[in-house]
């Protein structure tokens, strides 16, 4: 199991990473299987910044708000006292799924299900999170999605009142932050066990938000027009053939002047995701929101025009 912890880090399979660091966890002998060399070499920008200060003892060096964001994640009594964060994580994820085996699932299965599909419509797209959720879920809670947590920072400080739809976050993440700052949330998410697992982990912090569910009858639903203030689209743009018709269909959903929160793809994050990718998609997809919208900065936020 050592060597394997090893050529996942010098190979930078976070997901084999995380899934061998739970198995270890639950040996008792996970926390500090690399050392601190090994992972600042190899990792320390990587997005998996909780997975790796557990594998190495806490010893890389991060920004203050990080242990900000932590905090805000681990709101629910007691999570916060867990002394590590990949332990409260992976604790919640066992809370929720749990008759999931972590080794018997992971990317691999991901892949064959999109490599089974001839063509990948947004119906096949639910359908394979549908089937795939337990795995969803864990990978969403080994990678805290910091980077956007902090956009949404940015506009609660900017925007402290609107109505924000959450657009397929996975584990919930900017969901449950945006409900903590007291928006008014909807979340759009593959309906069944994954969408069953956001709305357990909003109870477990006693947040409320509206559910707008994803099945493969209704894979891109009609939204209210000029419904929202906010629009968070995580990786649906990645995992659709149809991404023109979703950006299309969150602009009549957005009010006048309201804001698209679009994460790393197709800027600086290439997913794997369930569409094959390609440099020529991803800049047709920039120059598409470009076109129709205002980019703020560099951060993925568009004002509609």
């Amino acid at each position: 199991m050592q060597n394997q912890i090893t050529e996942a880090l010098k190979a930078k399979n976070y997901y084999a990473l995380a899934m061998q660091a739970a198995v270890q966890m639950n040996q008792g002998k996970g926390e500090g299987v690399l050392s601190a060399l090994q992972v600042q070499s190899a990792a320390t920008d990587s997005d998996y910044l909780d997975l790796l200060q557990y594998a190495s003892s806490s010893a890389l060096k991060e920004e203050p708000k990080i242990g900000l964001y932590r905090h805000a994640l681990l709101i629910e009594k007691g999570y916060e006292k867990v002394g590590n964060f990949f332990k409260a994580r992976l604790a919640e994820y066992r809370h929720i799924f749990k008759t999931a085996e972590i080794q018997n699932f992971g990317q691999n299965n991901l892949a064959r299900a999109r490599d089974q599909q001839a063509k990948i419509s947004p119906e096949i797209c639910i359908q394979i999170m549908q089937e795939q959720a337990a795995f969803i879920f864990f990978h969403g809670m080994m990678r805290p999605l910091y980077q956007e947590m902090a956009v949404l920072e940015h506009l609660r400080k900017n925007k402290p009142e609107a109505k924000y739809l959450d657009y397929g976050s996975d584990n919930g993440d900017l969901a449950i932050l945006a409900s903590m700052y007291k928006y008014d949330v909807t979340i759009a998410q593959a309906e069944g066990r994954l969408l069953d697992a956001v709305e357990k982990r909003l109870k477990l912090r006693q947040l409320k938000a509206k559910t707008l569910p994803l099945s493969p009858s209704v894979a891109l639903p009609e939204l209210p027009m000029y419904g929202y203030d906010i629009i968070a689209l995580h990786n649906m743009l990645a995992n659709t053939n149809e991404p023109f018709a979703l950006i299309e269909e969150c602009r009549a959903g957005l009010k006048h002047d309201g804001l698209l929160f679009v994460g790393r793809y197709p800027f600086n994050h290439k997913l794997g995701g369930i569409i094959a990718d390609s440099a020529a998609r991803q800049q047709s997809i920039i120059d598409y929101l470009e076109k129709h919208f205002i980019r703020l900065g560099n951060s993925g936020l568009f004002r509609k025009i």
